[in-house]
């Protein structure tokens, strides 16, 4: 009964885990670079004081050029992406295992293990994605790209983390919390109960 009920919270957690890391993965929010209202590019809006960069070429602004520049970006940038896309297959798979086994009758102690390392796993790539993008963000502020967008110096733009860095964080913060509810569904169901 206690297995069930913690995989079933498992279920609940790894949900929301995936909707962050989808969120995360797919917006353009991981970083927005603000200036002032007289010195933003030309092809921004007139109430609009921010060009926002995602880590993947979806939701580009200028489909040209913008979704060109996937293939230029940094290696650090891009082993964000690739560990974001990973951590979203591997939590997908967490989240259709889980449900696979909570319709077992039997057997459920031995079908419940990959469950932690594959949280583990989850929580692992997560945690190299948000540390590598905190640890190189400052690096944007003599980016070319960017001195080539704006007018101004580089050195007077204000750079900050996006919200889909903080769904990302979110996210690491859900497959923790998913790797010890899976630790104690193994457990539970070890022991029978």
């Amino acid at each position: 009964m206690c297995s069930s009920l913690t995989q079933l919270v498992f279920g609940v957690v790894m949900l929301g885990a995936i909707a962050l890391t989808l969120g995360a993965t797919f917006s353009n929010k991981w970083r927005t670079v603000e200036a002032g209202l007289l010195e933003a590019y030309e092809n921004i809006q007139t109430n609009h004081t921010e060009r926002l960069t995602g880590i993947l070429p979806f939701f580009c602004e200028n489909e040209a050029a913008g979704c060109a520049a996937f293939w230029k970006m940094k290696p650090y940038e891009k082993i964000v992406a690739i560990c974001m896309i990973a951590a979203l297959v591997l939590e997908i798979v967490a989240f259709v295992w889980n449900f696979l086994t909570s319709c077992t009758c039997c057997f459920k102690k031995y079908l419940l293990h990959p469950l932690s390392p594959l949280s583990f796993l989850i929580t692992l790539l997560l945690t190299i994605a948000i540390g590598v993008f905190y640890y190189y963000s400052d690096e944007v502020k003599n980016d070319v790209n960017i001195q080539q967008l704006f007018d101004s110096d580089a050195k007077d733009l204000n750079i900050n983390i996006g919200s889909a860095f903080w769904m990302a964080v979110g996210a690491w913060c859900l497959a923790v919390i998913d790797t010890i509810l899976a630790s104690f569904a193994i457990f539970f169901a070890e022991h029978g109960v």
